[in-house]
């Protein structure tokens, strides 16, 4: 078996030394590359991993890919999945670092279980919250291996972590169902879960811990305050659930909007959001797709909702009855279903 790291590079100086290094530190037996994309930052990211891959001797290949111009973590992505040569990948954000002995132990569930999509490491945090919990995998959570295709798909949705790292995937499973990362675009893990749920037929999981996922890198994109670009990706993936509702688990499918429509129609988030006219263009846009789709009524509600003027939709007198009546209709649909 061979593995593919992914490694995207921008404008983390302060972290890719310490990222490389988990990955010159691994230990696995067969053959491994790491693919280092370079999306042209304006920092001496790319002088330190020239720095260490050139003076490194061991087994690892190591290639650098270099972009014309920046393109978004999505692009550089995309293009390391093009050069891959594994039967699987593995996503390395450049702020973060494997755990030792991580590919190993992954590799080792995937020969386990042969043609397996995607192997789910577990993840430790750097600055854990409850909120990230849901990073973490547990064997009192999930099955060693699951080929149920209802069941990986619903999970995928709404309980396996959603970002791409810590994960072996295989590349035929990515290359062969067209699973490239939407660029330009923010949330992209979410996105890519929410085509992968579709066409995934099989998932184990690795209790091992394989990742330092760093939550705290003050330089990340997600900790910019104007949250525009944010919430305008989160209604395209949104959207992109509404166009292929069916496609999916159908139970995955309802848990994840109920979620995600609830976080998106928050006043805090809207208070967040510097362009409000793009905003709300694209929350109109998704309103129109929604009373054209085949979604259960209680999403098209919920999205009209989210056109309401804030001063409407979260005053004191109706937001209220509107989460009584969206949980207790929630709690219908799952029911019926």
């Amino acid at each position: 078996m061979k593995i593919s790291i992914i490694v995207p590079v921008y404008n983390v100086e302060r972290y890719i030394e310490e990222c490389l290094k988990s990955v010159m530190e691994q230990n696995f037996g067969g053959a491994l590359e790491c693919i280092v994309v370079d999306d042209c930052g304006s920092d001496s990211s790319m002088a330190v991993v020239e720095r260490l891959t050139g003076a490194y001797t061991g087994p690892i290949e190591f290639r650098i890919i270099s972009h014309d111009r920046n393109r978004g973590l999505s692009a550089a992505r995309n293009s390391g999945i093009r050069a891959a040569s594994g039967d699987y990948v593995s996503f390395l954000d450049s702020d973060d670092r494997l755990l030792p002995g991580a590919i190993a132990a992954m590799a080792v569930v995937a020969e386990k279980f042969s043609g397996v999509d995607i192997v789910q490491g577990d993840m430790w945090l750097k600055n854990p919250t409850r909120f990230m919990d849901f990073l973490c995998v547990s064997p009192v959570l999930f099955p060693e291996y699951s080929d149920d295709r209802a069941w990986c798909s619903r999970s995928l949705l709404t309980e396996i972590p959603m970002t791409a790292c810590g994960k072996l995937i295989r590349r035929e499973f990515i290359t062969g169902n067209d699973l490239y990362f939407c660029e330009g675009l923010l949330h992209e893990d979410d996105m890519w879960r929410v085509c992968a749920a579709r066409q995934v037929r099989s998932v184990a999981f690795c209790f091992t811990p394989v990742y330092f996922y760093r939550n705290d890198n003050a330089d990340s994109i997600i900790h910019r305050k104007d949250k525009t670009l944010s919430f305008v990706s989160r209604l395209k993936i949104i959207g992109n659930m509404v166009d292929g509702f069916g496609q999916s688990d159908y139970r995955g499918e309802c848990r994840y909007l109920f979620d995600a429509l609830q976080f998106a129609g928050k006043a805090q988030v809207w208070e967040c959001i510097g362009d409000k006219a793009l905003a709300g263009a694209e929350l109109r846009r998704l309103d129109r797709m929604a009373r054209k789709s085949r979604l259960p009524g209680l999403f098209r509600f919920m999205i009209r909702y989210m056109t309401l003027p804030v001063r409407i939709g979260d005053s004191m007198f109706v937001r209220p009855f509107y989460l009584s009546f969206i949980n207790r209709s929630f709690n219908k649909l799952m029911a019926e279903g």
